[in-house]
């Protein structure tokens, strides 16, 4: 008689409260600690029947769906068959697909206002609890394509949409962000952007410089930055040819050879001077140079490609080649670009909707904070560098199973070392420690 398997085992499908998410729990745990329940009723508007959901089961879900590597709405269905997690964080609803669309689309502007006002909130919670008061600012716009016919193009030619997002370079953290439609310019709505970042901060903490690509090459954000004494680094954009004039004015002599971060010369030159916008004062740019490669094969005049970065840093507070160097820190932002379009799957949007894709984005941003916090406030400092996938990896996904045993609620976990048991304990001891302290 042939074997109708290979190893000797039989399938069951067990009852038994087990889930493979139990790490979900100290986010869950974080979730109810800084009662985001008490927040979301008090900002959201009240569902249009008494057999609607409250807005607290659609953003809670969406949450989960993204920190869980869903992609698409129908991911829920990860979060809903999970009996084990629901059963320990007392998660009665869970919406179906078509209910969190329907959702998403009615009154979506008020959910907007609210989510933003959610995230203010969260903001200056977790500000209130890192030692850091000082802080730099990185923002930046980036693509997200989609092949949505309500989808418009943008001016790389592709559709899809261009949000804009501000972090906090020392904490990755997302401070403030807008979604926007793909036609938009980058360069729209950057000192709106930094001035909700600003207001987005407690008190007592205070961003003491910003950096940005050309897009922010504005003299409106270099005034405003100026009359709040916060410093910039922002790319020079090549508008006409008087600044190029004034680059190439500069006497070979002043050129020197820029160097590694290990003090070996590059093939880079760099230089200063001054320039002024229309309506600005003159400021300070720092220029780096390199033979252009393109030169012999297209005629171009130019010997020389430029790399302009604009500055109100004193000669005194920054030299050129710091400049340099602080400026390339902005490079960061691609970093957080990958975790949120990568590690959370904002690469990609539900619907043609575009006010119901903007609820989707900005509850994604939520779940990457949420990441943000635990990696900062309740984990290991050796974890910080850790990206979501590896988190998942490494706590999120870890297996356990729901007993009793003389009235107490037990999660059993498995599959983990002593030292990742510790590293889960001590997160929920932290947690609670921060919920009932502050």
């Amino acid at each position: 008689m042939m074997k109708q398997n290979i190893l000797p085992f039989k399938l069951l499908n067990s009852n038994e409260l087990i889930t493979a998410n139990s790490g979900l729990m100290i986010y869950l745990e974080m979730y109810k600690g800084l009662k985001f329940d008490k927040s979301i009723r008090e900002l959201f508007p009240k569902p249009g029947s008494a057999k609607g959901f409250e807005a607290k089961y659609y953003v809670l879900s969406i949450i989960l769906l993204f920190l869980l590597d869903g992609k698409y709405i129908e991911d829920v269905r990860k979060v809903k068959l999970d009996r084990a997690m629901r059963k320990l964080s007392k998660l009665k609803t869970v919406p179906t697909s078509d209910a969190i669309g329907n959702w998403m689309r009615n009154d979506s502007e008020q959910k907007i206002q609210a989510i933003k006002k959610l995230h203010r909130k969260f903001t200056k919670r977790f500000l209130k609890l890192v030692k850091r008061k000082e802080h730099i600012l990185d923002i930046d716009a980036f693509q997200i394509y989609s092949d949505k016919e309500e989808a418009n193009y943008s001016y790389k030619g592709e559709k899809g949409y261009m949000p804009i997002a501000a972090h906090l370079a020392d904490l990755d953290w997302c401070i403030a962000y807008k979604f926007r439609e793909g036609q938009i310019s980058p360069a729209d709505d950057n000192l709106e952007i930094i001035q909700e970042s600003f207001n987005n901060l407690p008190s007592d903490h205070k961003i003491i410089a910003v950096r940005s690509d050309s897009a922010s090459y504005q003299a409106k954000i270099f005034n405003w930055l100026d009359q709040k004494s916060v410093k910039f680094t922002i790319t020079g954009a090549e508008k006409g040819s008087q600044i190029i004039k004034e680059i190439e004015a500069i006497p070979q002599k002043e050129w020197k050879r820029l160097k590694d971060k290990n003090g070996v010369f590059t093939d880079r030159t760099y230089a200063e001077t001054y320039h002024k916008m229309e309506k600005t004062e003159y400021f300070r740019i720092v220029i780096q140079r390199w033979p252009n490669p393109k030169k012999d094969l297209f005629g171009e005049e130019r010997d020389y490609c430029y790399y302009i970065i604009c500055t109100n840093y004193s000669l005194e507070e920054k030299t050129a080649s710091e400049i340099i160097y602080f400026h390339r820190g902005r490079c960061n932002s691609e970093n957080y670009y990958k975790e949120t379009k990568g590690g959370f799957n904002l690469n990609y949007l539900p619907c043609g909707d575009f006010k119901a894709n903007a609820i989707w984005f900005a509850l994604g941003l939520m779940a990457y904070n949420f990441h943000i916090f635990t990696k900062e406030c309740l984990l290991p400092k050796s974890w910080r560098k850790k990206t979501i996938s590896r988190i998942r990896f490494e706590l999120i996904h870890i297996a356990g199973k729901i007993t009793y045993h003389a009235k107490q609620l037990y999660l059993n976990l498995a599959g983990i070392s002593d030292e990742v048991f510790y590293i889960f304990d001590q997160a929920r001891k932290r947690l609670a420690k921060i919920c009932f302290q502050t």
